[in-house]
């Protein structure tokens, strides 16, 4: 070998990203599709990394999970209230026995930055708080709005480098799974040349950005005008819908089916009604 070439880069096996957008209903999908998968030997999940050890303890069944909830309280490492975060993430936590008990051998991993959890939380702390006092005043503060999702997405870019290498790190030479949130595309481009082969699909067979997240995916490319439009139509999504609804996906749901045309025919008011129980 020449003394000034680079030693051959190791690289691990493949690795599949799935997106599962910020909803219940996609969080239960993306349960049973892990349970679906036998050919998995690391699972990464976008938990806290300080969570990995509780994870993993209800993974084995050596605690229930209502105990797990107490001790994630009790640790402080998920802001407050948690049932936001539960809402999503108990379905993928609650299949984890599951696997054990079918003699799986599943290396689970928690691959989101413990500190970047209580970032998002701020974030989304502030961004509530805009949200909110655009609707009592009627005005779209366009340049605040800017400054806070830029950012957020500032935040995000440095965040998801290290939690890509966090993944590359840890994965086998074989098969790997991560679940992921909307950003599984930059997460791919950051992790990709480590892999012989990375795949991202989404859990949902198909699914419409909120108002919000058109603006964040669009933020340095539209203008201001486009910005302030998008603006108003997330305070309707939010006021309109998410503030009318029981949960979550069903302010989502209604409103695809009335603000996304072509969509309507695929959801169903009986889809609407089974969200209730989520």
């Amino acid at each position: 070998m020449d003394q000034y070439s680079c030693p051959p880069i190791s690289l691990k096996g493949s690795l599949e990203i799935i997106i599962v957008p910020n909803l219940r209903s996609s969080a239960v999908k993306a349960s049973r599709m892990v349970e679906d998968r036998d050919d998995v030997q690391v699972l990464f999940l976008p938990e806290p990394q300080a969570l990995e050890p509780y994870v993993r303890r209800i993974a084995s069944g050596s605690i229930s999970f209502e105990d797990f909830v107490e001790k994630v309280q009790s640790s402080k490492l998920v802001p407050e209230p948690i049932e936001s975060w539960l809402y999503v993430s108990e379905p993928i936590l609650r299949a984890l026995p599951r696997l054990e008990r079918n003699g799986r051998r599943l290396d689970i991993r928690c691959y989101q930055e413990t500190r970047s959890l209580q970032e998002e939380f701020n974030f989304a702390t502030e961004i509530a708080l805009l949200t909110y006092r655009s609707s009592v005043t009627g005005e779209v503060e366009v340049e605040k709005w800017i400054e806070v999702l830029s950012d957020l997405k500032t935040m995000r870019q440095v965040t998801v480098s290290r939690e890509a290498e966090y993944i590359r790190s840890h994965s086998s030479s074989s098969s790997n799974l991560c679940l992921s949130g909307l950003n599984a595309k930059d997460l791919r481009d950051h992790i990709q040349r480590g892999f012989r082969e990375v795949r991202v699909k989404c859990v949902e067979n198909f699914y419409h950005f909120t108002p919000l997240e058109i603006l964040q995916s669009r933020l340095s490319k539209i203008s201001k005008m486009e910005i302030e439009e998008l603006l108003k139509l997330h305070l309707e999504y939010v006021n309109q819908y998410v503030l009318k609804s029981r949960n979550r996906d069903i302010a989502h749901y209604l409103w695809v089916a009335d603000k996304v045309p072509w969509l309507r025919n695929k959801i169903t008011t009986c889809q609407i009604e089974q969200m209730k129980i989520l």
